[in-house]
């Protein structure tokens, strides 16, 4: 499992958890593998940072902003995702310069089986390269999906 901390626990972690709890699903260890954003921003050296929303409890190493609350323009570095920048074009009229966080990105496919999220994603489970991505905003009957595609290896 991949996942972007803050928060913490991160969200699909707690959620897989709460599944594996009530389902009937075979037994299935879950290595999560985080990506913390807080140190993609200090990787990346800005005059300012953008996020894609304070929920997320992410502050940079200098002036921070979020992209849901709309702030006046910046010269800012947006970690951020495909999506947000669709939302800083529509916003703003601009390509912000950015940095990836979204985990299928940042992920490499591999031999492992993978769960992750993205937010391209509004209802569907998408499978492939023995990964198995549910919505950002996934409820448990799509996480406990994804879990149960993962388990029946049925893209393998």
């Amino acid at each position: 499992m991949v996942e972007v901390v803050p928060p913490e626990p991160p969200k699909l972690l707690a959620m897989a958890r709460q599944v594996l709890s009530y389902s009937d699903l075979p037994p299935i260890v879950l290595e999560p593998a985080l990506i913390d954003l807080s140190a993609i921003a200090r990787d990346h050296q800005a005059a300012a940072y953008l996020f894609p929303c304070r929920a997320s409890g992410l502050v940079g190493p200098g002036p921070t902003y979020y992209l849901d609350e709309r702030p006046p323009r910046q010269n800012w570095l947006l970690v951020g995702c495909e999506r947000s920048r669709q939302i800083h074009r529509h916003f703003y009229g601009d390509e912000p310069r950015w940095t990836e966080m979204c985990p299928r990105h940042l992920t490499q496919p591999g031999n492992e089986l993978t769960l992750l999220k993205c937010c391209l994603l509004e209802t569907e489970i998408d499978v492939a390269d023995h990964t198995i991505v549910v919505p950002w905003g996934a409820d448990l009957g799509q996480v406990e999906q994804g879990l149960r595609t993962l388990a029946d290896g049925l893209y393998l």
